[in-house]
């Protein structure tokens, strides 16, 4: 007995004079010491809620065991703790869909749901930082953003896999959403011995309820603004069509962003067809001009490619309009301010639409340009191309599936196949990842003027239905 109250008296000692005191320096914002705790100032990220732990996990559990000034540091760091969390609580806004993408999704909910725990099991109650607008919504993003092999990476994500996290087990409790569970419990069934997957936590949030849930009602399609995230599918198994679309603005700060406004991902036949690469690893140098992050990395257009972004810094994109009936469903972003005035571009729309009874996916884009420009047009893949003599379709081979691409329409429009490299004129930044295996279906046009291209994408045995051209504005 006493030689374990001896060691807790040690732990309490080290957390009080190691941890409390050194984020009391950092957020004081005045000394050498602001570092960590508060190292991205008053950015609204997921490092809010990841720091917020200490406060509530590392704090709140030993508050009964101090006393005087040391209690009153614990108090301090709660607080402070508690307070900086508000701020990444706000990216949740207004429809729950995580501006930083998914992978920080998961990490801030990871934490924050650490906290909220802690505060239920330590004073018997959240004050109200269960309850921010968009919160209760959340689960739904986790839905729209997974497809059906795989998360829809956009930004700096790189979760390998369905993104289906122990997390959803508490929303699903506390805002009696208990679908948002179903997923969860689906993905343990095919990884529960998969280490990289399993989380103890599946145990601690875990509720028999949750087997009650009904998802036959579950949407197919989603909206989600802010992030601006247009999802589709055709159902929810693995062999199902799901298409995303993803139109927010580019760079402009600190934070996870990248140059990919307009890009898409497509899963169909049980495989991930076009997909985005996420994030490459921060420490490499000019992290911020490396392939993954720059425009010619995604499933974009871009226009007269140099040493710059491509895109604009601190340019503007949203999706503009929507429609998700019974049979199709459509959304289309306005690209147009994603490109610098010397471009030429005067307007720039991308439509990406899920039609056919759900089987046919196209992408359409219509631009027009103040003088001729060179255009690329990419969609980055692991399968293997085989254009057609006329370069007018394409057929992408992966594990024996065979998808048909096709240019409806498009002056100048021809298929071509590149390395997923950075182009000519790109930074060279020698550590960043080769994307060995990665290849682009490209539309390469050298003297472009103002034009509308218009690609479908159906099952290679579905040809017959490939070929539908409807002008942007009559969707």
């Amino acid at each position: 007995y006493l030689m374990i109250k001896g060691l807790q008296h040690i732990i309490i000692c080290t957390q009080v004079e190691g941890i409390f005191c050194d984020s009391l320096l950092a957020y004081s914002r005045n000394n050498d010491k602001c570092r960590s705790w508060n190292w991205r100032g008053e950015l609204a990220d997921n490092w809010c809620l990841v720091i917020a732990t200490v406060g509530t996990c590392g704090a709140l559990p030993i508050m009964d065991e101090l006393d005087g000034d040391d209690l009153a540091k614990a108090k301090r760091v709660v607080a402070q703790c508690l307070i900086d969390s508000r701020r990444a609580l706000s990216l949740f806004a207004p429809m729950g869909a995580y501006e930083e993408g998914p992978n920080y999704w998961r990490l801030a909910m990871r934490y924050y749901v650490f906290s909220m725990r802690a505060l239920e099991n330590s004073v018997g109650n959240c004050f109200g930082y269960d309850d921010v607008p968009g919160l209760k919504l959340t689960g739904e993003y986790v839905l729209a953003i997974n497809g059906s092999k795989g998360i829809f990476n956009y930004h700096d994500g790189n979760v390998p896999n369905e993104l289906y996290a122990p997390e959803m087990f508490w929303l699903a409790d506390r805002f009696n959403n208990y679908e948002d569970a179903v997923a969860r419990i689906n993905r343990m069934k095919v990884t529960w011995a998969d280490s990289s997957d399993f989380a103890p936590t599946d145990i601690l949030y875990y509720d028999t309820k949750f087997s009650s849930a009904d998802t036959t009602g579950a949407s197919l399609d989603a909206y989600l603004p802010i992030s601006e995230v247009a999802s589709m599918r055709s159902g929810w198994n693995s062999k199902d069509t799901y298409v995303g679309f993803h139109c927010d603005d580019p760079i402009s700060g600190e934070g996870h962003d990248h140059m990919d406004a307009g890009t898409f991902v497509l899963d169909t036949m049980g495989e991930k067809f076009f997909f985005d690469l996420g994030s490459d690893n921060y420490n490499i140098p000019n992290y911020l001009q490396c392939y993954r992050v720059r425009a010619e990395g995604h499933n974009t257009v871009i226009f007269n490619p140099d040493s710059n972004y491509a895109f604009k810094y601190g340019g503007t994109a949203s999706i503009i309009k929507h429609s998700f009936k019974e049979n199709e469903a459509y959304a289309i972003g306005d690209m147009t301010n994603v490109y610098t005035a010397d471009k030429g571009v005067k307007s720039f729309l991308r439509g990406v639409k899920l039609d056919n009874n759900r089987t046919r996916v196209t992408v359409q884009d219509k631009f027009v340009l103040s003088k001729p420009a060179e255009m690329y047009w990419f969609a980055h893949t692991e399968a293997e191309i085989a254009v057609s003599e006329d370069k007018k379709s394409a057929v992408l081979t992966k594990n024996g599936k065979k998808l048909l691409a096709t240019i409806v329409s498009g002056d100048g429009a021809e298929f071509s196949v590149m390395d997923a490299k950075p182009l000519p004129a790109s930074p060279v930044i020698k550590e960043q990842n080769p994307n060995d295996g990665v290849r682009k279906l490209t539309i390469h046009i050298e003297n472009c003027k103002s034009n509308e291209i218009c690609v479908t994408f159906v099952a290679y045995n579905d040809s017959a239905s490939s070929m539908q051209y409807l002008p942007l504005e009559q969707w």
